[in-house]
């Protein structure tokens, strides 16, 4: 499933996937801003994927994490003064051997979720965001053999971040883990469901509550 709930007319989170020989590439993404400068970012987010995947013959998702930090750099003339704007993007990208059900990924500050048997294993992202940052090292790559009834989540922190419930709160994501745990043996279409119902009536609860941020949260079940 596919969980996208922009904030906004526009967004500043997105979703992309490209199809490649035995792969597929996917990723869900978090521009810095939203509404207009945030979908400015994700329109070069989506552009540079695809020219670097394009580019690049089975590239890795370390390497694409890589190779997209030199495109955000040069293309918004990044040089790490003092009062510059840091916009970029936090992100976890995906390549899936379709073949082997071996899953390659790299996680730029956002982490992504392993749900095997009933148990969450949660991948930390690096911590550093896709731009110029104090902290530049080669993004970390991760490799899983994918079983049977596994699941796999990725997603921007719009959902944890969301304000309502009876104290006017965040979510969090230690709620969000055990969500996503509690539904995952359903099948994926009510998993997205489920978890659209709950953050609806979660903003909603006593008085209706705006969306604060943008939402995207992508599961995929083998």
């Amino acid at each position: 499933f596919i969980l996208f709930k922009p904030r906004d007319f526009v967004s500043g989170d997105f979703y992309w996937a490209q199809d490649k020989e035995d792969y597929v590439y996917f990723t869900a993404a978090d521009c810095t801003g939203h509404g207009v400068p945030g979908a400015f970012m994700s329109m070069l987010g989506m552009a540079f994927l695809n020219e670097i995947v394009n580019k690049f013959d089975d590239i890795d998702p370390h390497e694409v994490l890589n190779q997209l930090r030199k495109y955000i750099i040069k293309a918004m003339n990044q040089i790490g003064q003092e009062g510059e704007a840091k916009d970029g993007m936090d992100m976890v990208v995906c390549k899936l051997n379709k073949k082997t059900n071996e899953l390659k990924y790299a996680c730029a500050n956002n982490p992504l979720f392993l749900i095997r048997d009933g148990e969450l294993i949660k991948t930390k992202g690096d911590p550093m965001p896709v731009s110029i940052h104090l902290k530049m090292d080669p993004f970390t790559p991760h490799t899983v053999q994918l079983q049977p009834g596994d699941s796999i989540y990725i997603f921007s922190d719009g959902y944890a971040d969301q304000f309502g419930g009876p104290k006017m709160k965040k979510f969090m994501q230690k709620q969000f883990r055990e969500l996503l745990t509690s539904i995952s043996k359903n099948d994926m279409k009510k998993q997205g469901q489920i978890l659209d119902d709950t953050i609806e009536k979660w903003k909603g609860w006593g008085d209706t509550l705006e969306q604060i941020d943008d939402i995207v949260v992508i599961g995929v079940k083998f």
